[in-house]
């Protein structure tokens, strides 16, 4: 990657995701951390525009502690996103509950069919038993 000047280089409401996160990584290279994310804060609330937050912007903010204003529309958007990675959740768990309940159902019934292939004429006295005590 080619050193930029962040002075000379700081990135506008056009910029792309990929302009601020080199931005903000040379600016962390050369002021450290703490330096950089004031910079870089201070800089994404005169030019920042939520048409640039990418998954990688927003991965590489957060793992270094910026949290950048957003707009609404933004807000609610990544707000829908945690909604739909909560159903994904649930539903994936679900999964489990049905397999698991599957399971439950399944051992016994084949308990059941090995004791019939096992003696087939206790089949018609366990049936028998039943309607009996049934009625």
């Amino acid at each position: 990657m080619a050193f930029i000047n962040p002075a000379e280089a700081i990135p506008t409401k056009t910029s792309k995701g990929e302009e601020w996160k080199a931005w903000y990584l040379e600016l962390k290279n050369r002021y450290g951390k703490k330096n950089a994310n004031t910079i870089f804060t201070k800089a994404w609330s005169k030019r920042g525009s939520d048409s640039a937050i990418t998954n990688d912007l927003d991965e590489t903010l957060k793992k270094n502690g910026v949290n950048i204003q957003r707009g609404l529309v933004a807000s609610i958007q990544e707000g829908a996103y945690d909604i739909a990675d909560t159903i994904g959740d649930v539903f994936s768990m679900g999964k489990y509950v049905w397999i698991g309940g599957l399971v439950m159902v399944g051992v016994p019934v084949f308990i059941f069919l090995l004791q019939i292939a096992r003696k087939p004429e206790r089949v018609g006295a366990v049936a028998g038993t039943a309607i009996k005590y049934a009625k």
